[in-house]
């Protein structure tokens, strides 16, 4: 998913695997949208919605579930399931972002 999206011109700072890691990547280094699997090793990844939505930075949830089963905290964002299509992604994260010059977590 990181290769699809530097091919469109996005810069990828990810990916990363863990609820930790999301979270000192987001203290480290500014995002203008993000890319959010629910299920981050066994961990739920909703403390980095809530961040992400804190910061007012938008986010796409991808997740093999189905959207009425995620959290409050990926409610306000678009959905996709697994396995993703790239197009999609790509139609989804254009409408969260301006331009392709954006930095995707």
């Amino acid at each position: 998913m990181a290769a699809a999206l530097e091919d469109a011109g996005f810069s990828v700072i990810g990916p990363v695997g863990s609820v930790f890691e999301a979270m000192q990547l987001l203290d480290e280094k500014p995002c203008d949208c993000a890319v959010l699997d629910i299920n981050l090793a066994g961990e739920t990844s909703a403390p980095v919605a809530s961040r992400l939505l804190a910061d007012g930075i938008p986010f796409v949830t991808v997740s093999g579930n189905t959207p009425e089963s995620t959290g409050d905290e990926f409610s306000q964002s678009p959905f996709l399931s697994k396995p993703i299509i790239t197009s999609k992604l790509l139609a989804k994260l254009d409408q969260l972002v301006p331009a392709p010059a954006a930095s995707v977590s």
